[in-house]
């Protein structure tokens, strides 16, 4: 229904506007509603040791191998569309040293990454569905290095790809399609056809992004953009776009899915429907604790849910950050959560910073963010490799990924706790 809702949606939100001027209509359809949090003070700059190497195009997300070797991060063309031909960016590490090796051409734009089974393939998202490569073909460009092709879906708008606890599936969240659709990592190395790796599909919200799964595995966490209005088709699609274009304020959702249901009764997989503030985009499950962190990117928030009872997750804290936060990180050890402030909608391409916001103050009521961290323009994602002590973030607009040590930060944050206590 919403795949080629994107090239309609501008048209569509002008006749909202005038539709949407009436209190009744605005009413009924903005319920729930969100409203935006205040941007916080400027933050203090935290000093860490980075880097920023740059890339060919714009990255979107990054998975680096088990052995810390190497890295791979899904491109964009910059000012192009998902239909526009990606790649996946090869590139190798030798210590502190990081360069490009080669790249890996895609016909369609590449999204999310994950390395599945052990890290012996590499799934990579995009508008169609999903690419699976075989990782250690990849790493060394000697030949081809794609097994299959998931081809289910024209302009389905794959964004993030995640593997099961028990690494028998993987779940895709189709952005245009309101659908997570769950892939048999059983038969990519098969004679099926992608078409028949595709096991069944599970109904969400509007616009689902962000996926992440509880600690014992049992549940599947969605951040979806919008709540579906209880009407025909036709009705979402007129509010979907209304909302995207800020003349609407219909809150998106947190979806809880019960993955012990998917194989018998998937339309029923979906145990919970929670609000979640202005467009939801990217959630991440604490591990020392039962709690999903959700980034609101049109309120400006970092929201914090309680999962102890799964099907009826509890927001318990809701943190003002920056402009447009998207990725996420939750860093256990160290009581922190990074927040990248996208400010993905400005009209020049300056450069952003990620938050740094203290778990413990957050969960309290009390000021959390305890300092900021430049990086380039809209960052994206941020992922946590702690086997090689390494922070990635993706920065989509200047076309460069940022890499900051983890233990230059675990001083940064300890400096910053000390300095607010005193």
């Amino acid at each position: 229904m919403f795949a080629n809702a994107p090239g309609l949606s501008h048209g569509i939100a002008r006749v909202a506007a005038v539709v949407l001027g009436t209190w009744p209509a605005r009413r009924v359809l903005e319920s729930p509603s969100w409203s935006a949090s205040a941007p916080p003070p400027d933050a203090r700059i935290l000093e860490v040791d980075s880097n920023e190497i740059v890339l060919p195009a714009s990255p979107y997300d990054v998975a680096p191998t088990p052995d810390g070797c190497c890295l791979f991060v899904s491109l964009q063309q910059q000012g192009g569309t998902q239909r526009s031909p990606g790649a996946v960016a090869v590139l190798h590490r030798d210590g502190e040293a990081i360069r490009f090796g080669h790249r890996i051409q895609l016909t369609a734009a590449a999204s999310g990454l994950a390395l599945v089974r052990g890290g012996a393939f590499l799934a990579v998202a995009h508008n169609h569905g999903v690419v699976f490569l075989d990782a250690l073909a990849a790493r060394h460009g000697d030949r081809d290095p794609i097994i299959k092709t998931a081809h289910y879906g024209q302009d389905f708008q794959a964004v993030q790809v995640l593997e099961s606890a028990d690494e028998r599936w993987l779940f895709v969240s189709d952005e245009h399609n309101r659908t997570i659709s769950i892939l048999d990592l059983d038969r990519v190395t098969g004679a099926v056809s992608g078409t028949d790796i595709v096991a069944c599909q599970i109904r969400v919200d509007l616009s689902p992004v962000g996926m992440a799964l509880s600690t014992d595995g049992s549940y599947l966490y969605v951040a979806c953009e919008m709540s579906r209005v209880p009407a025909p088709d036709l009705v979402n699609w007129f509010v979907w776009a209304a909302t995207l274009h800020g003349n609407l304020r219909r809150a998106g959702t947190l979806n809880t899915v019960d993955l012990a249901r998917i194989a018998d009764e998937p339309s029923r997989a979906v145990v919970a429907t929670t609000a979640a503030g202005g467009h939801p985009v990217r959630v991440k499950h604490s591990q020392d604790r039962q709690m999903a962190w959700v980034t609101a990117r049109a309120s400006n928030q970092l929201i914090a849910y309680s999962t102890e009872s799964p099907e009826n997750p509890a927001p318990v804290a809701m943190v003002p950050v920056g402009p447009s936060p998207v990725g996420v990180a939750v860093l256990d050890d160290l009581g922190v959560v990074l927040v990248a402030n996208s400010n993905r909608f400005a009209s020049n391409a300056q450069r952003e910073t990620f938050s740094v916001v203290d778990i413990e103050r957050a969960l309290t009521g009390r000021p959390a963010i305890l300092g900021s961290i430049p990086v380039g323009s809209f960052p994206r994602e941020i992922v946590v490799d702690a086997s090689q002590g390494s922070i990635f973030v993706t920065n989509f607009g200047s076309g460069s990924l940022s890499v900051i040590g983890v233990e230059s930060l675990r001083r940064a944050v300890d400096a910053a706790r000390t300095v607010s206590i005193g």
